[in-house]
């Protein structure tokens, strides 16, 4: 394959739509999310960060997810919802998180999804993905951290404007990131697709 032919398939690979599970049932804007977890509080705004140890994607965007938390935590709640193939990575995913964020991981709820239940009440089927309630525990934005895999573009960092959004009390927006690029959840995988 020569250097153009290489270059045009990993910018295909980055910007390739995560595919949708047949049983997906989306989740409109505006929508009131209940979760029955008592350690998730209710009458705040909440950015949930979507996440799974086995995705590279989702990897790369920890740094990204750390700079919102150490800059908005006093602002909303932040809560990492982890799913992975084992209780292993789990584990291993909130120790990396909570090692990474140090004294600002305080602030941020740590849970577990391993049946994928939480990811579906919100309509997540892909990582990293994040999740803004308002304070009435509407769904504000649900979507991608960019515009692509492993892009820094700051013109396109869809999670910030969404949260920026909220925090100036604008109204909901479609943003252009209600398609899902990353890495399939787990639970959306068939069993000889797993490991990967």
């Amino acid at each position: 394959m020569t250097m153009i032919g290489l270059a045009i398939r990993e910018h295909w690979i980055e910007m390739a739509l995560t595919p949708i599970p047949k049983e997906y049932q989306s989740i409109e804007i505006g929508t009131r999310i209940h979760f029955d977890d008592p350690r998730i509080p209710s009458g705040q705004a909440m950015f949930i960060h979507f996440s799974n140890p086995s995705c590279g994607c989702a990897q790369f965007i920890k740094k990204h997810f750390i700079e919102l938390v150490k800059d908005f935590s006093s602002q909303v709640q932040f809560i990492v919802v982890v799913e992975a193939e084992n209780q292993q990575l789990i584990t291993q995913e909130i120790q990396d998180l909570t090692d990474k964020l140090q004294l600002a991981a305080t602030n941020v709820i740590f849970l577990q999804d391993v049946n994928g239940n939480l990811a579906k009440k919100v309509g997540v089927y892909s990582t990293p993905q994040a999740v803004i309630l308002d304070s009435e525990q509407k769904l504000f934005f649900r979507g991608n951290y960019n515009a692509s895999r492993y892009s820094t573009n700051t013109k396109t960092q869809y999670a910030y404007l969404a949260l920026n959004g909220l925090l100036e009390k604008k109204s909901p927006e479609k943003l252009k990131a209600g398609y899902a690029i990353g890495c399939v959840l787990p639970t959306n995988l068939k069993e000889n697709e797993r490991n990967y």
